[in-house]
């Protein structure tokens, strides 16, 4: 249909509405099912922050991230809302509409009424901070040498495998460390101290110290790096679901 000016006229019929209308349905579902995802991403990145905490690493730009997300998380609901509230009430118009105008206005308008952090998102943060740094070396002087990740720059322990069991350290099921930094598999070296008489020669090369059972501790540095490595597979694994999706 030509227009009084003789360009091209839209025509708006009915069921071009009811199409618009069902888009935005879908649209509203599938950003619903995307909320689940910022769940995922709050406690992905609480673990990662405590992790890095305890290793000795400042956790403060993960925590402007995580307030970055929090204003994406209640605009995404704010979208929600809008494009349920636009399935419900929105008639349709002989009128030439600007749905995106439309959109945006209500968004705005709904955004302001939201709270913001429903979840207590940036709470459960901050305890997950202040666990990892209750849980860092030095953070109490009984603690200090308790785990010594003894060491190059690089981040290496003081040996790379065990010396009983040659497996490799970061696959210990439950290491422990000794006064020197020395790694070990818990079950196997604690049987090597007892076949000894409770005190025995350090097995690995090189050394002459001696140590007991009371000598060994958790070796917490390697389970935290460990976890870390874990968490960041995690988030890499999500990311790139997110991007097939």
């Amino acid at each position: 249909m030509a227009g009084d000016d003789g360009s091209a006229a839209v025509v708006l019929r009915p069921q071009a509405i009811i199409n618009a209308i069902g888009g935005a349905t879908g649209l509203r579902f599938h950003c619903e099912a995307a909320l689940k995802e910022f769940d995922d991403f709050f406690e992905t990145i609480g673990e990662v922050a405590g992790v890095l905490e305890e290793a000795g690493t400042s956790s403060a730009k993960l925590k402007i991230r995580v307030t970055e997300m929090l204003t994406l998380q209640k605009n995404h609901q704010a979208h929600i809302l809008a494009l349920g509230e636009l399935e419900r009430t929105y008639a349709g118009s002989l009128d030439a509409t600007d749905f995106q105008e439309l959109l945006d206005t209500k968004v705005r308008t709904l955004a302001a009424g939201l709270p913001n952090d429903p979840g207590g998102f940036a709470a459960e943060f901050e305890k997950k901070v202040a666990d990892g740094k209750r849980k860092a070396p030095g953070a109490a002087a009984e603690e200090q040498d308790e785990d010594i990740m003894l060491t190059s720059q690089a981040g290496h322990t003081t040996n790379l495998k065990c010396p009983i069991t040659a497996k490799a350290i970061d696959e210990i099921e439950e290491p422990v460390v000794d006064q020197k930094g020395y790694v070990y598999d818990k079950k196997a070296i604690t049987q090597y101290i007892n076949q000894k008489g409770g005190k025995a020669p350090c097995p690995q090369s090189g050394t002459s110290h001696v140590i007991s059972i009371k000598d060994l501790k958790p070796a917490r540095s390697v389970l935290t790096q460990r976890k870390l490595a874990k968490l960041v597979q995690t988030a890499n694994q999500g990311e790139a679901g997110g991007s097939r999706g």
